[in-house]
């Protein structure tokens, strides 16, 4: 009798699979009810763990060629860049991307890590669970609580192992992400922490954050939140925002600067579109690099300041760049790296 795809996934993730039952499994993992089946083990394991059934060892780490094994499942997408992106007057140099150096960290099984998968889910010996995204991608995630996060290309947020329905709801991010929080019956605090240790306190709400090396920018699109920020501008009270208003809050610890602006506008990434209002080159060269992993730049400071309005498609880096072109009237040719 034939095994149904739940006792192959099982056995996949006991390694007893052939290699023709590994790829049924592996597509299988690409479709809701296999995503579903990920989560719903990951979620046994905890328990377990909290009830102190499951005995990790410190021991148990994955050797070069078992870590080989896993990585080639994991995607079946090239990590890195493959190509620079150039410009008569414009040169772009493929940001590397950092290697999973820290997988000596993690004491458990994987759960949730399948070839294609846009998101990928650790379990890390501090209790707490990392969801990322590559390069370009796109992925919205259910947290335990049913609030939702969509995270934009290279981000990730990390939450508590043991999350319950009584203590403080903390996720940390880093890079770009709207976040849709549900309120609870018991008014638990949701808290979003930042790289750079912003505090972005709420109760039920929808906001958009972008954290990244130069700056971190607070959207609010409903509702409202509580910003903790660190430094000599903000030291006693928090600063309260209503829905519509943006903060952006500077690396170099200059006073935030905050404005009204379309939240649709700036959310519009979550339905694969950038649009842009008076917005400078320089700035979408810098979105560009922070997303797709490419740094854009050129000596003709008269591109790099032109502002631009409009809109371009974002389900693809090449998209993205063939309606700049039209919008720029330059053009844009790839070639191998040097």
């Amino acid at each position: 009798m034939p095994l149904d795809i739940k006792q192959l996934a099982d056995r996949y993730l006991k390694n007893l699979c052939t290699q023709e039952e590994a790829k049924l499994v592996l597509d299988w993992f690409h479709t809701t009810p296999g995503m579903d089946y990920l989560n719903a083990q990951l979620g046994k394991d905890i328990q377990l763990l909290e009830n102190n059934k499951l005995f990790i060892s410190p021991v148990n780490v994955p050797s070069a060629g078992m870590l080989d094994h896993i990585l080639n499942n994991i995607t079946d997408k090239p990590v890195a860049a493959p190509a620079k992106i150039i410009e008569p007057s414009l040169k772009a140099v493929p940001q590397a991307v950092s290697g999973l150096k820290t997988w000596y960290k993690i004491a458990v099984a994987i759960i949730g890590i399948a070839a294609g998968l846009s998101v990928t889910y650790m379990w890390l010996a501090d209790r707490r669970i990392i969801r990322s995204t590559q390069y370009g991608e796109i992925a919205r995630i259910i947290l335990p609580d049913s609030s939702s996060v969509t995270l934009n290309g290279n981000s990730s947020i990390s939450y508590a192992a043991d999350w319950n329905n009584t203590g403080t709801r903390e996720v940390e991010l880093k890079g770009e992400a709207l976040f849709s929080v549900k309120h609870t019956y018991n008014n638990q605090k949701f808290i979003v922490k930042t790289a750079d240790t912003i505090l972005i306190e709420v109760l039920g709400t929808e906001f958009n954050v972008s954290g990244r090396k130069r700056q971190t920018q607070v959207v609010l699109v409903s509702g409202k939140i509580s910003l903790s920020i660190p430094g000599k501008h903000f030291k006693n009270a928090p600063l309260i925002m209503a829905p519509g208003e943006s903060v952006a809050i500077t690396a170099d610890g200059e006073r935030p600067y905050m404005h009204v602006v379309d939240p649709s506008a700036i959310t519009s990434w979550t339905d694969n579109k950038l649009v842009f209002e008076n917005t400078r080159v320089r700035e979408i060269f810098e979105h560009l690099k922070d997303v797709y992993g490419y740094q854009i730049s050129t000596s003709d400071s008269k591109i790099m300041d032109q502002r631009i309005t409009g809109s371009v498609s974002s389900k693809s880096l090449d998209m993205v760049l063939e309606g700049l072109e039209a919008i720029l009237d330059v053009n844009f040719t790839k070639r191998p790296t040097r």
